[in-house]
């Protein structure tokens, strides 16, 4: 059994992070500029080259977009709410009906929600009758808000639209339906099809191998996530999400504390160990965002299994096998005291999502349509790494990406989230000049 002084694991773990390993293919920014370069972002835009000139986004916003939003936002559609999930669907059905497409709803399989309720995933697809599409756009219904969630409500501070999902990504599924609907030219709109399914804020675990198809079938895919501090996104990092089960073994708290193996501790000191992954250089990072025991577990006593579900973030595909190696020797290792000489099964590793990074080279043709089509409205168009993954499924299909089509907003994943409703025309206007440069 090895023993260490949290002082010096925690010291350990700091030294980790300081010692900073440079990447072998470095990206324009890195994961924790995300959120924190929006504001500034969004200040800038109207004094930088480009910024807002006065033909671009200056039209008066409809208002049947901040009503749509506004009843989006307050219907529930967490990732396993599936009253909510088909409420959604219903919703988002006449936005793209009406600009001629047909609706189809696709079972991609049976899933069972935490509290072991089964339901049926579904992916909603968009076709035009007899066309065969070779522009595809990505979005998905779910958020990470679910009902037990405090943020369920739609507000207003100046200029952001506040709610779950505003930005990502119900105003992304908006803003395409905009779109296409400035586009208007049935001509144009038979060469998109447009996919949205319900579970990618749980890594499009059950709809991935149908977005792939639909991703094989396509030469470009366009992703309507929001952007945050630029215009769109030109490459994002892969993900890796892992859970473990660590094990101890129980006992009387207080009677007999000595023949008991706290797992909660042991858990506890494998992920100060694992954050040592932690390195923003690297755009490396890594979040142990679910804690669990299980029902049985008690105050007075000693833990005897914990669970913990890890999110790890990359931009270098030598991290993947770092990672990995990392997991499987940090959870090996036995950690929390043991005088009386217990047994103590094994920790458990469950590799549970995976999907690669995607470099600015699968993105570049679609970007530089972008800067030319923005230029041609007098717009210096910008681009970005984004640390969250937005092509779950099609990332490994062999057409072009381009994500961050969505508007600008941020606070994602928290109760900060917001649209900023101010420039949202700009990015309409932007968007249908890149449709109509590529689709020409």
């Amino acid at each position: 059994m090895t023993k260490i002084i949290p002082s010096l694991l925690i010291s350990l773990f700091f030294a980790g992070v300081s010692q900073a390993h440079s990447p072998t293919e470095a990206r324009d920014e890195s994961y924790r500029s995300a959120d924190a370069g929006s504001p500034a972002f969004l200040r800038q835009l109207a004094s930088r080259p480009g910024g807002l000139p006065t033909s671009v986004g200056t039209a008066p916003l409809p208002a049947w977009v901040k009503s749509t939003l506004s009843d989006w936002v307050v219907t529930n559609s967490g990732s396993f709410n599936f009253a909510g999930l088909e409420s959604m669907r219903a919703k988002v059905k006449p936005l793209f009906t009406a600009l001629g497409y047909t609706a189809t709803e696709v079972e991609v399989g049976e899933v069972t929600d935490p509290k072991g309720n089964k339901f049926v995933r579904k992916i909603l697809v968009f076709d035009f009758p007899g066309s065969k599409p070779d522009v595809l756009i990505l979005g998905h219904l779910d958020t990470v808000f679910e009902l037990s969630h405090p943020f369920q409500a739609f507000s207003e501070d100046g200029a952001k639209w506040k709610g779950p999902g505003a930005s990502d990504m119900k105003g992304g599924l908006i803003l395409a339906a905009h779109t296409l609907s400035v586009l208007k030219d049935p001509s144009l709109l038979k060469r998109v099809r447009i996919v949205i399914n319900d579970d990618e804020e749980q890594g499009s675990r059950t709809s991935g191998p149908f977005l792939k198809k639909y991703a094989e079938q396509a030469t470009a895919g366009l992703i309507f996530e929001a952007s945050t501090d630029s215009d769109v996104t030109s490459s994002h990092s892969g993900l890796l999400w892992f859970e473990t089960t660590v094990f101890g073994v129980a006992s009387h708290a207080g009677a007999a504390h000595a023949s008991g193996v706290s797992a909660c501790l042991d858990s506890s000191y494998k992920m100060i160990e694992m954050y040592r992954l932690l390195d923003y250089s690297r755009g490396l990072t890594i979040n142990a965002g679910i804690v669990n025991t299980p029902d049985r577990a008690k105050t007075n006593t000693v833990c005897d299994e914990i669970k913990t579900s890890y999110d790890v973030r990359f931009v270098d595909f030598s991290d993947i096998a770092r990672t990995r190696n990392m997991f499987s020797s940090v959870m090996a290792q036995n950690f929390a005291p043991n005088p009386s000489g217990a047994t103590v099964p094994a920790s458990v590793v469950k590799e549970v999502q995976f999907t690669p990074s995607m470099p600015p080279e699968k993105s570049k043709t679609l970007v530089d349509i972008y800067f030319a089509a923005a230029l041609k409205l007098g717009v210096t168009a910008t681009a970005k790494h984004k640390g969250a993954v937005d092509a779950y499924g099609v990332i490994e299909a062999p057409l072009g990406l381009i994500s961050g089509l969505g508007p600008y907003g941020g606070g994602f994943h928290s109760d900060k989230e917001f649209l900023q409703s101010d420039v949202y025309m700009r990015k309409l206007d932007l968007n249908v000049a890149f449709m109509r440069e590529l689709l020409k």
